[in-house]
């Protein structure tokens, strides 16, 4: 179980903040989101990150959903690193690893990325205690 207090958030996002008020940070959410997923056992999406990738065709049914396009804060990163690490995923911490995970996924659109986390979080849900 990741640990969840006030000190892991100060240590754990060093590597989030040069990130910060940029569309990238929904780009490193779903990339950690990803991470977790494929090691939860759920379709493996860290190679498919990109345009014509298959988080992109399968997230295409959320696209016309009103969704809220607000950047998430760091802390949320940090909570979705540890929860990908405590699934037994290994992602990337460094910044320019990260700059370099998200690479292809940077160049979507607010409405796409939000498609795309709400794709992933739907198919955490399903994968969660099995």
């Amino acid at each position: 179980m990741p640990e969840c207090t006030i000190d892991t958030f100060f240590t754990g996002q060093a590597c989030f903040i040069p990130f910060a008020g940029s569309e990238d940070l929904k780009s490193i959410l779903i990339y950690l989101s990803a991470v977790e997923l494929a090691a939860v056992g759920g379709t493996d999406y860290t190679e498919e990150l990109g345009s014509g990738g298959d988080l992109m065709a399968d997230a295409t049914c959320f696209l016309n959903l009103d969704l809220q396009t607000c950047l998430p804060p760091i802390p949320y990163l940090v909570v979705a690193y540890n929860n990908a690490v405590a699934a037994g995923g290994s992602p990337v911490s460094s910044r320019t690893e990260l700059a370099t995970a998200i690479a292809c996924n940077k160049n979507f659109t607010p409405g796409q990325h939000d498609a795309q986390l709400l794709w992933l979080t739907c198919q955490l849900g399903s994968h969660t205690g099995e």
